[in-house]
């Protein structure tokens, strides 16, 4: 959350709202750039700070499933992960099935306890 804080603060990961950024990944359009008007004025353009967004307080107090708070929860770090980790991955690499196939089977009947498939 400080971390968070100190890039907020420091301007980073701030898109015009136009640009319509998503948490981790910036901008989803093309966006006009910020360019110094005539008279010298700063224009208005109003800014986000949606890339850079870790935890969605609201989203994770008030969600009705477990799969939903996790989801509103470290955004940015979940974005890196698909991009970089679990996109790139071999799709029947061994470490990757392990959490998923990995299963338990106690066959009582043939006396062998504990078989790991």
């Amino acid at each position: 959350l400080c971390a968070e804080c100190a890039c907020i603060a420091a301007a980073f990961g701030a898109y015009p709202v136009t640009a319509k950024s998503r948490s981790g990944g910036g901008p989803t359009v093309e966006y006009e750039p910020l360019s110094p008007s005539a008279d010298g004025e700063a224009s208005s353009v109003a800014y986000d700070y949606e890339t850079i967004k870790n935890i969605d307080p609201h989203g994770t107090d008030f969600c009705v499933k477990v799969k939903d708070g996790m989801r509103y929860w470290n955004m940015t770090v979940q974005w890196w992960l698909a991009q970089y980790i679990y996109k790139s991955a071999p799709f029947h690499s061994y470490v990757m099935r392990c959490g998923k196939q990995h299963r338990v089977q106690i066959k009582s009947h043939s006396g062998q306890g504990i078989v790991f498939e």
